[in-house]
């Protein structure tokens, strides 16, 4: 497959205290986290799940197919899960 690049925009909200990334790549995604770390996390199973959501289900699976191992994880789903 082909190389695909996203854009995610992560800027730190002093008055949250928190770092916040939106991307106008990957619709849908606004999420925050205390620490740059967790930020990277997060997003790591979250863009995979959206893009699923937005109909790119193949991009998901090429995702998930990262040489780095879990780089990118599926959300396990249950009625309690919140993006």
């Amino acid at each position: 497959m082909a190389s695909i690049t996203y854009h995610v925009e992560a800027h730190w909200d002093p008055e949250a205290g928190v770092w916040v990334a939106t991307s106008a790549d990957v619709p849908g995604l606004a999420t925050e986290a205390e620490t740059i770390e967790d930020l990277t996390d997060r997003l790591r199973t979250v863009i995979p799940e959206l893009l699923e959501a937005n109909g790119n289900g193949g991009i998901v699976e090429w995702l998930l197919a990262c040489p780095e191992k879990d780089f990118f994880v599926p959300i396990e789903s249950d009625s309690t899960d919140t993006l």
